[in-house]
């Protein structure tokens, strides 16, 4: 039958089903986008918790270590912290960064504040709830000599700004805009790529130094980067900005935008981190290292292997184990440590008086002993700050003022 001669109803059912069968059976690339959303064989989340420290970093690799025997490819920290030690907030960030067996992502439900952020920033992407908040990583230094808090000279913020400058560009994201979480007088404008349409966000200087920079054109300022002002912003800006990736409102969300075909498993913190944690405690730590002493000498003053000798063995013993857990010692610590012991006894049993081998004893024992305090800190939280001051207290009346300052990043 000629189709010029059909009727329009029959034209029209003709093209119905024709338009049906298109549909059903054409490969439309839009209709599989979210088949090719990639999955994972098993998933691990490490909860990032309180204060960064030492022993959260040694915690943290641990708890990767085991996510690994499982052969996760999907490595999530679950970060609520406040911030902490500068020093292991970089070797954590570096870490992760490094690591390349897994996908690695940094789950911000509440806050990641200061050493949180940097840590952050080391992960593969970024998701947060649309409240939480991220940023503020501007350092300062606490001198225990006054007791009192100033800004970090501009070498410690030059090298924080470089480091955390490389480990944005690493991940995609805006360096400039890294670079003012720790820098409060850093100018963060949005700008217009006039060759490629591209937005970037530069500052003045990195258009200054740029090789073509007629090509950009110079839009508003970033809000939260002007004078004064360290960035921090909330999830939805974050996404806005390019620091994040996505915002996700509960952990049901953030499950369905990572699918895993095997197990999740979820790694905590458990009784040996826990004991790690509060032996690491300055008071703690104090009270086991005078007990110790105390029972030492005890021990020389009645030569023997008695009650003494053994009360100072598990001191000293247990104020290691969990040093050396919470990575504030090492090898080195307990050798230089065990010779003073030795320079003592020698003082004691050997050659009586107060000599060379005392002075050196004590100067061993001790300044490897208290020298685990000196470190570097991120922290905005007053709490925190005064619990330092009082520790900085405390130990300048026992043992006098350290080798030199302690430094602290707010």
């Amino acid at each position: 039958m000629d189709p010029r001669k059909l009727h329009p109803p029959a034209k029209f059912g003709l093209f119905f089903w024709l338009a049906v069968c298109t549909i059903n059976f054409y490969p439309f690339p839009l209709a599989h986008a979210q088949d090719d959303k990639k999955s994972y064989r098993t998933t691990a989340i490490i909860a990032f918790e309180g204060m960064i420290t030492a022993g959260l970093e040694q915690y943290l690799y641990r708890k990767i270590e085991q996510a690994r025997d499982q052969e996760s490819d999907l490595l999530v920290l679950r970060i609520d912290s406040m911030g902490g030690e500068l020093e292991a907030s970089l070797n954590m960030a570096r870490y992760l960064r490094n690591l390349n067996w897994a996908h690695t992502v940094a789950y911000i439900p509440r806050q990641a504040i200061s050493g949180a952020a940097i840590t952050a920033l080391g992960c593969d992407e970024i998701v947060m709830h649309p409240d939480a908040v991220m940023g503020d990583a501007g350092p300062i230094v606490m001198d225990f000599l006054d007791f009192g808090f100033r800004h970090a000279p501009e070498k410690v913020q030059s090298d924080l700004a470089r480091r955390l400058r490389d480990l944005a560009e690493a991940g995609g994201r805006a360096p400039a805009l890294a670079e003012a979480m720790c820098d409060n007088k850093l100018v963060v404008f949005r700008v217009h790529n006039l060759i490629t349409d591209k937005v970037d966000f530069k500052s003045e200087e990195e258009l200054q130094a740029s090789s073509e920079p007629d090509r950009w054109e110079k839009l508003n300022p970033v809000l939260e980067t002007r004078e004064g002002k360290f960035l921090e912003v909330n999830g939805l800006r974050a996404v806005e900005l390019g620091l994040a990736d996505a915002v996700v409102r509960d952990d049901m969300e953030f499950k369905k935008r990572f699918p895993t075909t095997g197990g999740i498993f979820e790694f905590r913190w458990q009784f040996v981190d826990s004991t790690v944690a509060l032996l690491n405690n300055p008071l703690l730590t104090g009270l086991l290292l005078i007990v110790g002493l105390l029972a030492l000498i005890i021990e020389f003053w009645m030569p023997g292997v008695g009650a003494g000798g053994l009360v100072a063995a598990l001191c000293f013993a247990v104020f290691f184990w969990s040093h050396f857990l919470g990575g504030t010692a090492g090898w080195l610590e307990v050798i230089l440590f065990a010779t003073g012991v030795g320079f003592l006894m020698v003082e004691v049993f050997v050659f009586p008086g107060f000599g060379l081998a005392g002075l050196g004893g004590e100067e061993l024992s001790m300044r490897r002993t208290f020298g685990t305090y000196e470190r570097y800190y991120i922290h905005t939280n007053f709490t925190r700050s005064a619990e330092l001051c009082a520790s900085a207290v405390s130990w300048r009346i026992f043992v006098g003022p350290p080798a030199r300052p302690v430094g602290c990043v707010c």
